[in-house]
């Protein structure tokens, strides 16, 4: 299935997350440049989303369990810092370019928090 991951959520980028470096030029054009540079297909993102949560926390329980308002123990390889502690900036976001049936062919679990 076609698919994309970035090692953030995309929408942050939109007003919730900037650069580390503040002087940085932070416009629509470098944001898409931004977004181009960290996306990777999905049929990778199992592989990616092992070695981006060990580099990023001392426990992988650890990225599932922190609350919205907290920070990885590790700052983000992409320098992506959010503007009001907000994990956005380093939560692994996978989107599907196609319609997913929600049967049991396609869904194991579904997790209410």
């Amino acid at each position: 299935m076609e698919g994309s991951y970035a090692p953030f959520d995309t929408g942050s980028l939109d007003g919730y997350a900037r650069p580390c470096v503040e002087a940085a030029p932070w416009e629509d054009v470098n944001k898409d440049e931004f977004l181009t540079a960290h996306l990777g297909a999905a049929a990778d993102a199992v592989r990616f989303s092992v070695d981006y949560v060990a580099a990023h926390f001392r426990s992988a329980e650890d990225y599932v369990s922190r609350s919205q308002t907290s920070t990885p123990d590790f700052s983000p390889y992409h320098g992506l810092q959010s503007m009001n502690g907000d994990r956005r900036t380093w939560t692994i976001e996978v989107c599907l370019h196609d319609d997913v049936p929600l049967d049991t062919t396609n869904v194991a679990a579904i997790v209410l928090g």
